[in-house]
């Protein structure tokens, strides 16, 4: 029996020890990226440097031109919208940039209730951008608040880069995503309406996403950050909705730039890619208009 103990032992310190010698690859691979999502996450999360920072959803990552910001207002840029995600990932950066003593100075959040207030049962899409960088501080209640006992299978590195190892070890060897600064521009324009079909169910709010777009209200606050709301230009518009929603679960003191409406861009199909999302060009043109709204805000 104890010949039988003796190397199970064996086996399953074998095991630990690949582990945590996949996780140093891994972390390696990250630091080392030429681009691509690995090393724009790796440099959001880990290495955050500029005094000006966009959060938010696909609009966000898509639609704000960090170097029109930088050239504009004399700030260092950098966009941290992401794809599919919304407030929840958003505090996560925010908290780990923060953690890493790298605050900025102005935060840019595009607003969209779909990630930002609606329950689409979306949680697991924040645990999988931020499962690399769950021993930064803080981490473990927001990863508790998403998933029960995930913090605990996240020890395992295996499981912390089971779904992304490929796309690293990509991004080390030849990124093939154009990211500038955090922006992704998009190309093409539209060549129909995109009319979605409304299937009459009214939006469910998330409680967890209120909980933590106040908590990243309160963050900025906390720590002297300058933060503006902004609703981007929205193909057919959105009737100020968004802002009426923002209000009634951020508050009435918020700083609010509403653009989703505004007739430069209103049904401009050479502007936009689809409904929600507005191409390389359009992008160019909201950033230069943007900034004219954000001098005035951003004056001592």
């Amino acid at each position: 029996m104890a010949k039988y103990l003796k190397r199970a032992a064996a086996v399953v310190l074998t095991l630990i020890v690949l582990d945590l010698a996949f996780g140093l690859a891994m972390k390696y691979v990250a630091n080392h990226a030429k681009g691509g999502d690995t090393y724009n996450l790796n440099y959001i999360n880990r290495h955050f440097d500029a005094s000006l920072a966009i959060f938010g959803s696909s609009r966000a990552n898509h639609h704000y031109v960090s170097q029109v910001f930088e050239d504009s207002l004399g700030l260092s840029a950098y966009n941290c919208g992401v794809d599919g995600n919304g407030i929840l990932l958003a505090y996560c950066f925010l908290n780990n940039i923060i953690s890493e003593g790298k605050a900025p100075q102005v935060v840019i959040y595009d607003f969209f209730p779909e990630y930002d207030l609606y329950d689409n049962g979306d949680h697991q899409k924040a645990l999988t951008r931020i499962k690399p960088f769950y021993d930064i501080d803080g981490m473990k209640g927001i990863i508790d608040d998403l998933s029960e006992n995930e913090y605990i299978k996240l020890h395992l590195s295996t499981y912390r880069y089971n779904s992304e190892f490929i796309q690293m070890l990509s991004d080390a060897v030849a990124p093939k995503q154009m990211v500038i600064k955090g922006y992704k521009p998009m190309q093409g324009t539209m060549d129909t309406d995109f009319v979605k079909a409304d299937n009459g169910t009214k939006p469910v709010i998330d409680p967890v996403k209120v909980k933590y777009l106040n908590k990243f209200i309160e963050l900025c606050s906390r720590h002297s950050i300058t933060l503006v709301f902004v609703t981007s230009p929205v193909f057919n518009g959105s009737n100020g909705d968004n802002l009426k929603l923002l209000r009634l679960y951020g508050g009435n003191d918020l700083s609010l730039i509403e653009m989703s409406d505004h007739p430069r861009f209103l049904h401009n199909k050479d502007l936009f890619v689809d409904t929600q999302h507005m191409n390389s060009a359009g992008a160019e043109l909201f950033s230069s208009m943007l900034v004219d709204s954000l001098r005035s805000r951003l004056r001592p």
